[in-house]
């Protein structure tokens, strides 16, 4: 995960967290847009199509915040991984430098 506006610097899992913080703040100021607007239409004498409307308000709002933060937190968990293979990479040595180790000893019997 790289930052936007700094490629060269890693992107935080606190930063994504505050990024899935305000979506959800925002949907929220949404859902009570909607739930205003189910109110009127309620007080208009049509309290079938205000229940649908806050309703369906609410749970497209829930649905998109859920898969949002389900994607957020499957996105942290691969940049702790990689993280982890990078690290546990660095500690392996290569197979091309273990096998040249094994191919060279002191002393061969072709020398003798």
């Amino acid at each position: 995960m790289k930052d936007l506006l700094n490629q060269d610097r890693a992107l935080s899992p606190g930063l994504i967290r505050a990024g899935v913080f305000v979506l959800g703040v925002l949907l929220l100021a949404l859902v009570a847009l909607v739930g205003l607007a189910g109110l009127g239409t309620l007080f208009s004498g049509r309290p079938f199509a205000a229940l649908i409307q806050i309703l369906g308000g609410a749970s497209i709002a829930l649905f998109a915040f859920l898969v949002v933060r389900l994607l957020s937190e499957t996105l942290m968990a691969l940049h702790r991984l990689n993280d982890r293979m990078t690290v546990l990479g660095d500690r392996i040595p290569a197979p091309e430098a273990a096998a040249q180790k094994k191919s060279t000893p002191a002393t061969t019997k072709s020398d003798a």
